[in-house]
């Protein structure tokens, strides 16, 4: 939609097909449109053979000021074909609603009589371009010129109306064709010219050609020189929402390393980069510009094809994206894998203990179900999770296992002293040196019930509670103590500095 704003208001002008829909128009982006603009331009993909017809419009509230009437005429490529005239309501000069009206037929003269014949597109060569050989290559134009036309009435004077009656029979004396007997009154009409409208008729190939876009373009085509503070904050935001979504969607198509838009650098190809992208207001006066210049420079690329899926990350490897991935096989191995310190640490295997009743197992058995549970954990598929082996009637004997290797076998006494070793205080160590050589030379294991071990643990395990109970007493009433002492003497100081202060005075 080819739209004029100005003072007077809104003009509007289509071109539509006779049954269908209005034309596409694309405008160049050398520059903007301003206010009361004089010539407009717009470039449409015309259908050799197809009839069409304008429409022209204007806008509610358009004033004519003082002229008569609003002429809009039409020329196919500089021949006047046709003419439409909008009027103003009767002792008013603006319009109550708009108008629309069409423009469907030009006027033929065949054999001296007018006709109306339908707008056709002619023949357009699909090698023609747009610029400066338009003039030169014939390319079909349309322009619908505007002008005001202002017509006033003067009424001729006595010398003035004199001449011309003496002129006019002069020339009937002479027999020559004359134009009517002069009145005393004379007509004339003023043209004013308004703007002009300028549609190019190309071929979709040459649509192509570079600076051609949609019209109404989005603000981000343009240069930043042609744009205000506002639109540059729009184009910055729709540029940069258009550049979140092409790495969003490579990402998600992808069969690359996740990397975030931080993380992400421009492809060697291109001279520019862009740190990070940031919200317009945190940005400096001259990173807009940059960072603006550099966005519209990767969405050409991305359009014109020129942009492969290939960025590198922070520690500048190569990640890629969509098609660029490589699915053919595995992956091989890296040879510092094979380095056990390069080897990723295994998990460790938890036994949990059961509350079954102990039971007595020769070591070939012991030494079998430690294999079992060895096997069980090197072979689980997920080496991301813990492996957990729920071993059951565990016999006692065994208590850690040092290596893959090596398997120490140590007696349920031999445990249970160790275990009291840790936790027993002083006088029940020295009372446990003393017991320990006078069982070393028995070699048989009593047999002693269940219940029996149990209690002599329960009873053992309070009385170290107890003393660390004492000992935890103990160090509490020292530390209040100190805190007394302390106390009494900064009392004793202070009485002292309170009499020095007095003697003082009663000196002085």
């Amino acid at each position: 939609m080819a739209v004029r704003y100005g003072d007077e208001g809104e003009i509007v002008v289509r071109v539509k097909r006779y049954k269908g829909q209005c034309y596409d128009e694309h405008v160049k982006l050398a520059s903007r449109e301003k206010l009361n603009e004089k010539d407009l331009e717009r470039y449409i993909v015309a259908d050799p053979g197809a009839t069409y017809y304008i429409i022209v419009g204007l806008n509610n509230a358009f004033d004519f000021s003082d002229y008569t009437l609003l002429r809009a005429n039409v020329y196919i490529d500089d021949r006047e074909a046709a003419y439409l005239d909008f009027k103003p309501p009767p002792n008013k000069t603006k319009l109550q609603g708009g108008v629309r009206e069409k423009i469907e037929y030009a006027n033929v003269d065949i054999g001296g009589q007018a006709y109306g014949s339908r707008f056709v597109f002619g023949g357009i060569d699909a090698g023609r371009t747009t610029g400066k050989e338009i003039k030169k290559k014939g390319i079909p134009t349309i322009k619908i010129c505007f002008d005001f036309r202002k017509t006033t009435t003067k009424t001729l004077s006595n010398y003035e109306y004199n001449k011309a009656m003496s002129t006019w029979r002069e020339a009937r004396a002479n027999i020559r064709p004359v134009s009517d007997q002069p009145l005393r009154s004379k007509t004339s009409t003023e043209c004013h010219p308004l703007c002009k409208f300028v549609f190019h008729c190309i071929s979709a190939e040459a649509l192509e050609e570079a600076g051609i876009a949609k019209y109404p373009p989005p603000p981000y085509l343009y240069h930043w020189d042609l744009l205000n503070n506002s639109e540059r904050k729009l184009a910055f935001d729709q540029l940069q929402n258009l550049e979140i979504n092409h790495l969003k969607g490579v990402q998600e198509n992808g069969t690359g390393q996740a990397s975030g838009v931080r993380d992400l650098r421009r492809r060697e190809a291109l001279a520019k980069e862009i740190r990070e992208l940031r919200s317009w207001g945190k940005l400096y006066n001259h990173e807009q510009r940059e960072v603006f210049e550099i966005l519209q420079e990767r969405r050409k690329a991305r359009e014109r094809g020129k942009v492969d899926f290939q960025y590198h990350n922070m520690k500048g490897e190569v990640v890629n994206f969509g098609e660029e991935a490589q699915l053919d096989g595995p992956a091989e191995a890296s040879p510092r894998e094979d380095s056990s310190a390069t080897m990723p640490i295994k998990p460790k295997m938890e036994v949990k203990e059961s509350m079954d009743p102990f039971e007595e197992r020769p070591a070939a058995s012991l030494l079998k179900a430690s294999t079992e549970a060895k096997v069980i954990k090197e072979s689980t598929p997920n080496k991301d999770k813990p492996a957990t082996v729920k071993v059951k009637k565990e016999p006692p004997e065994v208590i850690s296992f040092d290596s893959d290797d090596e398997i120490i076998l140590v007696s349920e006494k031999e445990w249970q002293a160790s275990k009291t070793k840790k936790t027993a205080g002083p006088e029940q160590l020295i009372k446990q040196e003393v017991v320990e050589p006078v069982n070393e030379g028995s070699q048989e294991r009593p047999k002693v019930k269940l219940e029996q071990d149990l209690s002599g643990d329960d009873e053992q395990f309070q009385r170290t509670q107890r003393w660390k109970e004492l000992e935890k007493e103990k160090a509490a009433i020292q530390l209040n103590m100190e805190l007394l002492k302390n106390e009494k003497r900064l009392n004793e100081i202070n009485e002292e500095l309170e009499a020095a202060k007095t003697k003082r005075r009663r000196l002085e």
